[in-house]
């Protein structure tokens, strides 16, 4: 099985959160793959999902982080996670 990293941030604390979506507990995104790559959203207050503004899919290399990653601030709900 493959290291799944944050296509936003690089991190390894991913959680998975429904058949095809993944949770980042260091910038609290949740992303999901798409025909081209990754879709990132923000998780809202209320937990619901927005897509990041102007965001193309992104396509991950060896971890990277993004350029115009979303930066950590505190998630909704922000536990302290793993």
């Amino acid at each position: 099985m493959a290291l799944l990293l944050c296509p936003n941030c690089g991190a390894r604390g991913i959680g998975k959160v429904g058949s095809s979506h993944y949770y980042c507990w260091e910038c609290c995104v949740e992303f999901r793959a798409g025909r081209k790559g990754w879709q990132v959203y923000q998780v809202l207050d209320d937990g619901s999902l927005a897509t990041v503004a102007g965001q193309a899919e992104r396509t991950v290399a060896g971890g990277a982080i993004q350029e115009g990653a979303i930066e950590r601030t505190q998630c909704a709900g922000d536990f302290g996670g793993p």
